[in-house]
């Protein structure tokens, strides 16, 4: 994106220089494609500056990068330990096999030992879903709560007024996305309020919002990962152990003292 609008400041044509890049722009993430179109996409329908516009996205795009990058390392931790803890029963009766204790043979010749499989097997699952589901929720969300402000901020600096510039963003925002998000809608108004009452220009007011949403939304995905650690012990206690116990332990105990 630097260098489309390298390229755009040089003079050339805003669709030429956009074609001398694309290879490179067809690597990026889905979502900040669609950030980058969004932004085309005012630009053209308001006839704003697209080279600065640009540079703000780029701008906003290598931070995202950054802040995405260390959520995906933070969240990599809980998701491994996850997968570890629901291979324990296995891992502990194929070593007790290996180790000569035919735990095995006291699962299947045996009415407790199979039960206890049995019943240890559905408690395991029941901890992979309770624990997917935690994961799911914890997942780093991937859109960028300050789009639609920065988009409305575009259309402002081409000289649109507010009422103008809102429906035309909100437009290339629905193009590109879905609706806009109630959150993003109130602190527009809210934003309009305060120029209204200082007689600020909004459209920096606007791109100060933006920058705050998404380091709100970045604090609040580091939260959450925080906590993830400490709320994958509930699963672990409630029935991941108690599966443990079930599914190698017992058959293990089966084995030895049945002398299977």
């Amino acid at each position: 994106m630097r260098q489309l609008s390298a390229l755009v400041t040089a003079g050339l044509p805003v669709q030429r220089a956009r074609s001398l890049v694309e290879p490179q722009l067809a690597q990026l993430p889905d979502q900040q494609l669609r950030q980058l179109n969004l932004i085309f996409d005012v630009c053209h329908q308001s006839g704003g500056p697209i080279a600065s516009a640009l540079d703000r996205v780029a701008n906003v795009l290598t931070q995202q990068f950054k802040n995405n990058q260390q959520a995906m390392v933070a969240f990599a931790a809980p998701r491994a330990t996850a997968k570890l803890v629901m291979a324990l029963p296995l891992l502990a009766l194929v070593a007790a096999q290996l180790l000569g204790m035919n735990a095995f043979r006291a699962i299947f010749t045996t009415s407790v030992g199979f039960a206890s499989v049995v019943i240890g097997g559905a408690l395991l699952y029941a901890g992979r879903l309770w624990s997917n589901s935690m994961l799911a929720k914890a997942t780093p969300n991937q859109n960028d709560a300050g789009a639609f402000l920065d988009a409305v901020a575009v259309a402002l600096n081409s000289g649109l007024n507010v009422q103008e510039a809102v429906r035309v963003a909100t437009k290339s925002y629905e193009l590109q996305f879905e609706t806009v998000d109630e959150l993003a809608l109130a602190e527009l108004q809210k934003s309009i309020d305060l120029s209204v009452q200082s007689g600020a220009a909004i459209a920096p007011l606007l791109i100060a919002t933006a920058d705050r949403l998404r380091d709100a939304q970045n604090n609040a995905t580091a939260d959450r990962l925080a906590r993830l650690s400490v709320r994958l012990m509930i699963p672990l206690g409630v029935a991941v152990l108690p599966a443990f116990v079930l599914m190698s332990i017992v058959p293990i105990a089966i084995s030895l003292l049945t002398n299977k």
